[in-house]
């Protein structure tokens, strides 16, 4: 195994697609080893209700919308 210069020198070598790739896989490692449990006690009611009632209709229509951008990825601001 190289050293961590080394490493990231061949990760940027290789094509966005591939790199992104990575990026996921490392994060869903994270995830996977529970390397951020939970601050609050472990709750059977679904996190999203914690939400529930605090956006108005307008505010709801603004972020349904919001998401879909927030998502897309442009290799040029990388």
């Amino acid at each position: 195994m190289g050293s961590t210069n080394e490493i990231i020198k061949m990760i940027n070598e290789l094509s966005f697609g591939e790199r992104l790739k990575i990026v996921e896989e490392i994060l869903r490692g994270i995830r996977e080893n529970n390397a951020f449990p939970p601050k609050e006690p472990f709750s059977k009611e679904p996190a999203i209700l914690k939400l529930a009632g605090i956006f108005s209709v307008k505010e709801a229509a603004e972020f349904r919308q919001a998401i879909p951008e927030t998502r897309k990825i442009d290799p040029n601001e990388w």
